[in-house]
């Protein structure tokens, strides 16, 4: 399937060009969280995202109008892009056959070229985005004491989960698994939620847990420092509560491998949360310029 990098792209074998990668690129990745109603304006987004200096874009396609999902028009929404997409779809019901019509979509913009698909902890168990399943609270894992969300145990929806991932490769795409747990982790606990989805065998994961104090903030410092060593995917680990902010610029400055970024605040659409992509892009420049110019390296150069 995947063969050779360079420029964000991914090589066949014979040499020809495959599709746009999130995975080629080096950490930090700066991400543009594009959430628009229609083609039209997703990809004036992605274009102001491209002059601010995005390496990659995670188009939300849960606002788009009928048109803008119809295939020939994702075609050529990711073909305007430079950048590699990575497709995303909440769910919004627990209908079985929303849910398959839902996943179909994801991966019809893989057809449509799209880099991967930003896949959530929940899919096939729509239950498990809003609380944990008290019926795996027995298990032994040190994650579940917390109840985190959109963590799914159950075996038979692994498996399911586990074969979309082997679908998506097959079909020349990568895979970000996102799980936002609700819950503070403590660094242990993270790290062994970590072990635990990276056995799905997902491209990448993205981890968002609460921190409300200084010690959780702490504690999941110390988590981001412990995956560089201990967790062979590339990890985000980021906050929401009290410590966002920093959080998502630590997660830059320590290894993380995504920054979900924005371009503007507005009420319709963006997270508060997520930082303003010059903001955060200036402050990873000047942090490795410091870093390389005392310290001799800086904080880029690693997956």
């Amino acid at each position: 399937m995947y063969m050779l990098c360079g420029k964000n792209i991914i090589y066949e074998r014979n040499g020809s060009i495959m599709r746009k990668s999130f995975m080629c690129n080096t950490a930090p990745v700066l991400t543009g969280a594009v959430q628009e109603e229609n083609a039209e304006l997703a990809i004036r987004a992605i274009k102001n995202f491209v002059l601010r200096g995005a390496k990659g874009i995670d188009l939300h396609l849960t606002q788009f109008d009928e048109e803008s999902l119809k295939p020939e028009t994702l075609k050529r929404i990711i073909s305007e892009s430079p950048l590699p997409i990575f497709g995303l779809n909440y769910s919004l019901t627990n209908n079985a056959e929303e849910e398959n019509e839902r996943i179909g979509l994801l991966l019809r913009t893989i057809e449509a070229g799209a880099a991967g698909i930003d896949i959530q902890g929940y899919t096939y168990d729509f239950s498990s985005r809003d609380k944990f399943n008290e019926n795996f609270s027995n298990i032994s894992y040190s994650f579940v004491k917390s109840k985190p969300k959109e963590v799914v145990v159950d075996n038979c929806v692994i498996e399911k989960q586990c074969e979309l991932i082997e679908r998506v490769h097959h079909m020349g795409g990568e895979i970000l698994l996102s799980n936002h747990v609700g819950v503070f982790l403590d660094s242990q606990a993270i790290i062994d939620l970590c072990v635990f989805l990276e056995k799905r065998n997902p491209d990448t994961i993205k981890l968002v847990t609460m921190c409300g104090t200084e010690y959780e903030l702490a504690e999941t410092v110390k988590a981001m420092i412990m995956i560089r060593k201990e967790i062979k995917t590339p990890v985000t680990l980021i906050c929401n509560g009290k410590y966002r902010a920093i959080s998502r610029i630590l997660n830059a400055l320590l290894g993380g491998y995504m920054v979900f970024c924005v371009d503007t605040y507005t009420p319709k659409y963006a997270y508060m949360g997520q930082p303003d992509i010059t903001a955060i892009s200036e402050i990873i420049e000047n942090a490795d310029r410091l870093m390389t110019a005392i310290d001799g390296y800086g904080i880029k150069g690693g997956k």
